[in-house]
């Protein structure tokens, strides 16, 4: 029993349990405890950490498994959904196990969602919410990151690059055929590009998705699109790099 097992322990360091519950925030709590009710995911944490003890030992008087922050943080979020999201939850650990190649179970719980069965083995989509910035809405600023002229649009985790940090709505064809009008460009904060790479430049107060070119001491901003001259880049031009582009999605 929880109750027992934090008795004990605060016995064990010379401590009263009231004075330690209520430190953590769970005043008026004990009398449940001693009736068998189980702690919140999140006063367990906070009695682990004040105790300086796992929260396994809190649970079941003994260690079983050290969990690393992020695990427990995982327990208090699946403690703070409501039944629907856990059986979200639970549906994405069995797809993620038998993906491992891991033992499932033979049979599983039956499991909906709403009125929608979810069955083992179904694929489950993940999406990935990414701020999406309109390209000429972003010009003269630049600022894309700290702008509020976003759309956050939701992907699928397989189509955005893992190191993605937003996205970029192309506006004309100066980059067709690799980027046509309408794409949205996913970039990769960063301050700075090599030759070759295509990024998100503000030049001049101007927002553009354009190609480095360094060639013969001289940069160039460059077109995929070769109806489109070359914005040379010269002594006294403001000029900086956004970040790379990492990939790209026609919607």
């Amino acid at each position: 029993m929880f109750y027992d097992n934090l008795k004990q322990i605060c016995a064990e360091q010379g401590l009263k349990v009231t004075p330690i519950v209520n430190e953590c925030g769970a005043t008026g709590s004990i009398a449940g405890w001693k009736n068998g009710r189980s702690p919140s995911s999140d006063v367990v944490i906070k009695l682990a950490m004040r105790l300086n003890v796992s929260t396994d030992r809190l649970l079941f008087g003994a260690e079983r498994y050290n969990l690393s922050p992020e695990q427990q943080e995982f327990i208090k979020i699946y403690d703070s959904l409501d039944e629907e999201g856990r059986t979200i939850v639970r549906a994405a650990l069995y797809y993620a196990r038998d993906r491992t190649g891991s033992t499932a179970p033979e049979v599983l719980p039956p499991v909906l969602i709403g009125n929608n069965p979810l069955e083992y083995g179904m694929d489950v989509p993940v999406f990935r919410s990414t701020p999406v910035y309109d390209l000429p809405a972003s010009a003269g600023t630049g600022l894309f990151l700290d702008s509020d002229t976003y759309t956050l649009m939701d992907f699928l985790v397989e189509v955005v690059p893992i190191e993605t940090s937003f996205g970029v709505r192309i506006r004309g064809d100066s980059m067709s055929p690799q980027y046509a009008d309408g794409d949205i460009v996913f970039v990769k904060q960063q301050r700075t590009l090599d030759h070759n790479e295509v990024g998100v430049f503000v030049l001049n107060g101007s927002a553009y998705c354009k190609r480095l070119i360094e060639k013969g001491g001289k940069a160039f901003l460059a077109s995929s699109n070769q109806e489109y001259p070359p914005l040379p880049i010269c002594e006294y031009d403001e000029v900086r790099v956004v970040g790379k582009v990492v990939g790209s999605i026609t919607p």
